[in-house]
Parts: structure tokens; sequence; C-alpha cells
């Protein structure tokens, strides 16, 4: 591993937070999504950029970001192609906040999002924070909103078949993380979704009912290139949580791979293709996109009908509280 540029943290009264970023052939988005943490009105952060063996010129965009950033606490790692749970797991052994969050390098954060987050969680003693997020293209045109309140779903994600928010929009107890072994490297896909499930047997999980950055949907998003192989392991994690805090059913998701257990139901399909829905249409491509909202309706109509239903909900909630604060 090699260390390409480091920056002193200076210090100051407020708990320092770790922003791990990784990427991979993210040249195209990562400076807007520095931009967005460089701009935190939270101001104690430090900036870990992991790149996981990037093939375009992510690396030198970044190193011109730090060159033009001096005074922000930036440090560049560079290993071989190894996930990026790996490149997350390397950002957290470097880390020194006492929270961490995890921005992923096409997403991008609002500038009172990290400051929003710290006060939650010193006034409540809460251990893992959340907050709803735009959707956004290519061309960061924001659309929607992006996860839900999930007061009264803490056994869904202890089970892990709950994601109530992504991972972009999380802030972590940095010791919480370390307890529960950060992200599972054997996992390619959801590992979010099992590092959550993990921390929820430990602490309640809460979230900032109010849109604070963008994520991003575009036609390389990992659930649209590698669909299937996503559900597999999402199987995996619903399978190894069902009855975690007893007994964890299997060691490894390569044992699970060999068992055979792996079927793709009615509603994980009509899940993935309403997934897929919402990245094409944000897109522009009404086409493909309505071509996926009908194989989504052929795999499960009355899922289909309750994530509308929780979309339009959130985000009349969201206008309601906005139009009263206004």
């Amino acid at each position: 591993m090699n260390i390409i540029v480091t920056h002193m943290v200076i210090q100051n009264s407020q708990p320092l937070v770790s922003v791990i970023v990784p990427i991979f052939n993210g040249a195209r988005f990562i400076a807007e999504c520095l931009n967005s943490v460089v701009r935190q009105s939270y101001t104690n952060l430090e900036i870990l950029v992991i790149d996981d063996g990037s093939l375009d010129n992510s690396v030198e965009v970044v190193n011109s970001f730090i060159s033009k950033h001096p005074k922000s606490a930036i440090r560049l790692y560079c290993q071989t192609n190894g996930g990026s749970s790996a490149a997350r797991n390397t950002g957290l052994i470097n880390a020194k906040g006492e929270y961490v969050a995890f921005l992923d390098a096409d997403d991008f954060w609002f500038p009172n999002k990290v400051e929003k987050h710290i006060s939650e969680m010193i006034r409540t003693k809460c251990k893992v924070v959340g907050s709803l997020m735009r959707y956004g293209n290519s061309n960061s045109r924001m659309f929607g909103i992006c996860g839900e309140d999930c007061s009264n779903r803490q056994a869904d994600i202890k089970l892990g078949i709950l994601m109530p928010v992504v991972l972009s929009s999380l802030i972590f107890e940095s010791q919480l993380v370390a307890k529960v072994s950060g992200f599972d490297e054997q996992l390619r896909f959801s590992q979010d979704l099992d590092l959550l499930a993990r921390c929820a047997q430990l602490t309640e999980i809460r979230v900032l009912t109010l849109p604070l950055g963008v994520y991003r949907l575009h036609g390389s998003s990992i659930s649209t290139v590698h669909g299937v192989e996503q559900l597999k392991n999402f199987q995996y994690i619903k399978f190894k949580h069902s009855d975690y805090a007893n007994n964890p059913k299997v060691s490894s998701y390569l044992e699970f791979n060999e068992s055979n257990l792996f079927e793709i139901g009615r509603k994980d399909k009509a899940n993935l293709h309403f997934r897929n829905f919402g990245v094409q249409m944000i897109n522009g491509r009404v086409f493909a996109g309505a071509g996926q909202l009908l194989r989504a309706l052929g795999a499960s109509p009355l899922y289909v009908f309750r994530r509308v239903s929780l979309r339009i909900g959130t985000w009349i909630t969201w206008k309601i509280q906005r139009n009263s604060n206004s």
C-alpha cells in the first residue's frame, strides 16, 4: 500500500469525523464528491480516499484536488483491486476519527450533512445515524427521495432484510464498526446491508427524515450491471442473519454458494427490475425503464405497489416538513 499525500489534521473541540471514499474508475464524479466534503459546515474532518486499482485517471484527479485544497486533511491510499469492502476496510484501519462515514465516489453531500448527524448522535448517544438522500443522475440532476424512516423496523434490519438508507447517508461511531469487524470482504455486493445488520444487533439505527445528500444512479450502477449476482449476495445475508444472534447458519459465502440454497423469488425479481426501472428513468431512458417496470409488475404487482406507495408517502412527508419549516 502506498500513501500518496498526507496532511495533518487540525484539532478543535469537535469530535473528528473520518470520511472514507473508495474509488474505482471514478474520475468523472470524484471532484464533486470531495468538494461536498470540504465544504461541510462541520469543520473537524479527515478524508481518506482509497483508490482500488483504478484504470482511469482517478488518482491524478484526486491528487489535483488535494493540491488545490492544501488546508483540508486528505490522505490518498492506492492498492491493487480488491473490491469496495477491502477498500473501505483499508480506510477503517487508517481512520483516526471518533466517527466514520463511507461516501461513494459518485455520491455527494449537502453542506450541513455532517453537522446534522453529529448533533443528533451527541444528543441521543445513538451510534448509527442515517438520513434521506435525493436520487441523482449522471448529470447531477436530482429526483425524488431515497430512504425511509426505520423507527418501527429495527427487527428487519437485524434480520438483514432491510437497508433503510444507502451507505453514503450513514455515519457510525468508529468503535462500533471496529467491534463488528468492518466489512465482509468475501461479499462483492450488499456489504452495507450485512454491516448494518451486524451493527443493529448492538444498537438502534436512526434515520433523519430530511434529505442531506445525493445518491447517484447511472448506467454503470452496480445493481444494473450485476443484478443477479447481487441478489445472490442478498440471499446469503438474509440466510446468515435469520437467527444471527443465537446461531449464525453459515460461516462463509462460499459455503452458502456451494450448498445450492440460492433461489430467486418473485419478490427478489421484482426488486431487481423495479430498481433498474428507476435507474433507466432517472437517466432519461424511458422505453428501457418502462420495460423494467413491466417485468417488475409481472414478477410481483404487490411488491411494486408497496414500493411506489412508500416512495410517494416519503416524498409527501418531506414536502410537508419542508413547507412547515419555510
